[in-house]
């Protein structure tokens, strides 16, 4: 972050994605450190227009109609040397960026023309009076520098509502990433690699909202319902995924996003639905001391009396939460035959889970308490070197 020295000009530039935009930034700090602060707001509006003139021909590209025709407009005033068209599109720009590709917010837009005024006292013959010429002071060209970078040029072309489309549509891609570390590549390189924090918010909420909606009931058979399961069950592994790395990439604006909400989310979230929750704050340890004393009671009281069912997802999700695991060991200890029949459909069961389960059979006083323990996945309990268990 720009701490007011010179010096930190430099990282600045090094920010820029764009060439064009980047070379004209570089040419602002050198003129910055010379002491020619109107030829550096010049430089710097410059950039910012090449900046968004490339974000427009990176959307053309990626099929948006809109920025094909912008870009067809300015190649045919550069073309035809049309100086008054020129004008006209430059005092325009900012509205579009903002109004027509959200590439800027408000302020970055009251900023970015702050700039753009700046650039008219600097570029035209202004005078402070008839005796004294027009000179910026050297703070107002470091912030013009600064508050270009940090709006527009180190960002994406994609950054408004199409950016968090994008981000959505990815999610049902077939070749989504499969890890954490392939995710956050490829995360890093669209719009959540230098985004701004309502970008990761928005997206997050969104990410949050699906993964605790009710999905639509199926009516069909057996097979129908056993794949719209599977295609739930897809996206919400990879909706916790995302998750992950969201907060690994962007930690402070994602922690402070679920702090905010997701308190009130999870009050929405239905009782027979209460799985979902449990297994976000396995994924995310630092969720559960987010939610209130009430909301971390009611989740306490599904796992202790979850219905046998849920068994399979949510009693190791819990077991992955502090909190939580001494009350899974003592629905361990006091599970039916159908919860045993259940938990035989967990696929790694934890260690720990083998030592309660030969407590419980040492313990039993009779044939009929020991007898529903044999359900327990035994078979697919695996070692670290990978094999089974005798």
């Amino acid at each position: 972050m720009f701490t007011g020295s010179v010096s930190d000009l430099d990282t600045l530039v090094l920010r820029c994605r764009n060439p064009k935009a980047k070379s004209y930034l570089a040419e602002a700090v050198t003129c910055i450190k010379a002491g020619a602060f109107r030829a550096a707001i010049v430089a710097t509006w410059v950039a910012v227009v090449h900046d968004i003139l490339a974000k427009l021909e990176q959307l053309a590209i990626g099929g948006d109609r809109n920025a094909h025709k912008k870009i067809d407009i300015f190649r045919k005033i550069v073309t035809e040397g049309d100086v008054k068209a020129s004008l006209e599109f430059e005092r325009t720009i900012l509205d579009i960026a903002q109004g027509e590709f959200e590439l800027i917010g408000p302020i970055a837009h009251t900023d970015l023309t702050r700039l753009h005024d700046d650039r008219h006292r600097c570029a035209h013959p202004s005078m402070v009076d008839a005796d004294t010429d027009y000179q910026p002071a050297p703070e107002l060209a470091r912030t013009h520098v600064v508050n270009a970078v940090t709006h527009l040029l180190e960002h994406g072309p994609a950054q408004g509502k199409a950016a968090l489309e994008r981000l959505v549509a990815e999610l049902e891609t077939t070749y989504f990433p499969s890890t954490v570390d392939e995710l956050l590549v490829h995360l890093e390189h669209g719009p959540l690699g230098h985004p701004r924090a309502s970008l990761v918010r928005n997206f997050l909420l969104v990410l949050v909202k699906r993964l605790f909606e009710t999905p639509p009931e199926v009516v069909g058979d057996l097979l129908a319902q056993l794949r719209a399961r599977s295609a739930i069950e897809q996206s919400h592994g990879r909706i916790l995924l995302t998750l992950r790395v969201l907060v690994r990439m962007h930690r402070e604006v994602s922690l402070a996003t679920f702090a905010d909400k997701l308190d009130d989310l999870v009050a929405r979230v239905d009782d027979d639905r209460l799985t979902t929750p449990v297994k976000l704050c396995s994924t995310l340890p630092d969720l559960w001391p987010m939610l209130s004393a009430a909301q971390k009671n009611r989740l306490s009281r599904f796992v202790s009396s979850m219905p046998p069912a849920n068994i399979p997802k949510a009693l190791p999700a819990a077991w992955s939460v502090p909190e939580l695991r001494p009350i899974v060991e003592e629905r361990l200890a006091y599970m039916t035959e159908e919860s045993w029949q259940n938990l035989a459909k967990v696929r790694d069961v934890p260690e720990d889970w083998v030592a309660i389960a030969v407590r419980t059979l040492t313990s039993s006083k009779s044939w009929d308490d020991a007898n529903p323990v044999r359900h327990f996945p035994c078979s697919t309990h695996r070692t670290s070197e990978g094999t089974a268990d005798p």
